[in-house]
């Protein structure tokens, strides 16, 4: 066993029992102390990769592509990112990224490539810079990452049907990663009302789920779409496999009127509920053997309301038809919970299932 050190020997740091100080400013101390550990590691660590020419872009090339790919698909989808205006923005090209520990010679080669591409894509020129991702794709015709970079330049340059080409083509080179790959290649078939691709792939996506595809959650779900209204911002979850008691295949999370004091979001589920199986299976006996069943739209606006807004007796709606459902449900039913400015009431409700 040690031996116990004395003060003396610990230093006078008053965070590891050296020096005693009043109790508020040896708080402001570690605080202090604290961050300006951390500041100093950092400087360093991007001191040495300036040094070294080392883009941090992780270990594990195939994890960073997922991690990268996402970042993209959530920027594309998300109307909180902030943009820098056209008229003030310089297309800057990145410096050259340097073979090191943390990146092959393959994967800095291909950045450079994407050099300009991506200078042009700050600016958020996507029609100017869709050229040049076309470009650099000609170098690395088969490479997943550079297939997705240039699919999401397409889309957001509204050439939707290049986009959905270079998608496929994407997934048939990566199986492990699929999420984002796959979730912008339904957004882009519902931009172009192509339905029945959308259920295909969105059929390909639970199998994947289902097999084991570690970015799509059997447990926790995964996005499929985003929906905005006048008054609410949804957020579309999925489950391949279904969820909880009420058996859910869908949750439209209606962010825009999430309660400020409790927390909660109220949501609509597609629910495939046990206790109208009995009466599918005597309408339905054929489907029923099949493994199908009966839905319907439920509403859970507050943690003590709950609501049937519709069945469907026949089995799972298409998404088109379920999309159409909740939208007309949201047009006017959905109140306000909890107004801006308004005091919180000490209740602090059930959190979301």
């Amino acid at each position: 066993m040690p031996a116990t050190r004395t003060k003396a020997q610990r230093g006078w740091n008053p965070c590891n029992g050296g020096i005693p100080l009043p109790v508020p400013w040896m708080a402001l101390y570690c605080v202090l102390h604290i961050w300006y550990a951390s500041a100093v590691r950092r400087f360093l660590s991007i001191l040495l990769a300036g040094i070294c020419g080392i883009a941090p872009l992780g270990v594990n090339a195939q994890a960073d592509f997922m991690q990268q790919a996402k970042n993209v698909s959530w920027q594309q989808n998300d109307a909180t990112v902030q943009r820098t205006p056209p008229e003030t923005c310089s297309a800057t090209t990145p410096a050259p990224v340097m073979p090191g520990p943390n990146i092959s010679a393959y994967a800095a080669g291909r950045e450079n490539a994407f050099a300009a591409a991506y200078a042009a894509t700050h600016c958020h020129d996507y029609v100017g810079a869709l050229p040049l991702y076309r470009k650099a794709l000609s170098d690395y015709p088969d490479d997943p990452r550079a297939l997705i970079l240039t699919a999401e330049a397409a889309a957001k340059a509204n050439q939707t049907e290049e986009a959905i080409t270079l998608f496929q083509r994407a997934l048939a080179r990566e199986s492990n990663f699929t999420w984002s790959t796959r979730i912008a290649l339904m957004r882009a078939y519902m931009s172009l009302n192509r339905w029945e691709d959308f259920e295909s792939e969105r059929a390909d996506t639970r199998r994947a789920a289902l097999n084991g595809d570690r970015t799509l959650s059997q447990k926790d779900g995964y996005p499929i779409d985003t929906l905005r209204t006048d008054t609410t911002f949804v957020r579309v979850i999925e489950f391949a496999k279904l969820h909880g008691v009420s058996h859910t295949r869908d949750r439209f999370l209606l962010y825009g009127e999430k309660d400020a004091c409790t927390g909660y979001i109220p949501y609509i589920d597609l629910e495939s509920n046990d206790i109208d199986q009995e009466s599918f299976a005597k309408r339905y006996p054929d489907k029923a053997a099949a493994g199908m069943q009966s839905y319907s739209l439920e509403s859970y606006l507050t943690p003590n309301a709950h609501g049937t807004l519709k069945i469907y007796p026949d089995g799972e709606p298409d998404y088109q038809v379920l999309r159409a459902d909740v939208l007309d449900a949201l047009a006017g039913h959905v109140p306000v919970l909890h107004p801006a400015g308004q005091p919180c009431i000490a209740d602090a409700g059930r959190a979301n299932p």
